[in-house]
């Protein structure tokens, strides 16, 4: 006789199932986990906050009896009519945190800039940018080009368009500079 629980599976809890079982490396879900497991499991299901704790709550249970990955991917295949193999692609995304719920967005900054002639790389000087709204904040730039290109302008302040990637719970993934004052070189 089998003295397991039974839990009656169905899409959203498998697919909340399988975050879970990937944020609980340690054996211990912290806060921090959970609420980007609701975010992540309220974008790609599409449902609302209550709905989406039931699904952690009955979610977390599964944490604590057998139920392996293939049960959860098996549950998946049903409702969507699937192979395993095409599934995986559709959790990538979660499990890398690369993801096509990720955000970029343009700003432009008020930076002031300074040669730091005592650091180079491969020959090239860096070129230190302050943000004007948040001192104390530098970026960094190797480029002799770029040095010249600020110098010919002659101003002290100058705008730099950052791109700001974030992933589907808001998190700064990634930042690069897409335009420094004009300057169109590497």
């Amino acid at each position: 006789m089998n003295d397991q629980p039974s839990i009656k599976l169905n899409f959203s809890l498998a697919v909340v199932g399988l975050m879970l079982q990937v944020v609980d490396s340690n054996g211990q879900l912290e806060e921090s986990e959970l609420q980007r497991t609701e975010l992540a499991a309220q974008e790609l299901l599409d449902i609302q906050p209550t709905e989406v704790g039931s699904l952690i709550t009955k979610a977390t249970s599964l944490l604590k009896i057998p139920v392996g990955l293939r049960a959860l991917t098996d549950e998946l295949k049903k409702e969507m009519n699937l192979k395993v193999s095409h599934i995986i692609p559709l959790l990538v995304p979660y499990l890398t945190g690369c993801s096509v719920f990720e955000s970029v967005e343009s700003n432009e900054y008020a930076m002031t800039w300074r040669v730091d002639r005592d650091q180079n790389n491969k020959g090239h000087n860096l070129v230190e940018f302050e943000f004007v709204d948040f001192p104390g904040h530098v970026i960094g730039h190797f480029s002799n080009d770029l040095i010249k290109h600020l110098e010919e302008k002659g101003e002290l302040e100058v705008v730099v368009k950052i791109e700001i990637t974030r992933d589907v719970f808001g998190e700064v993934t990634g930042h690069s500079e897409s335009d420094i004052a004009g300057y169109d070189g590497n």
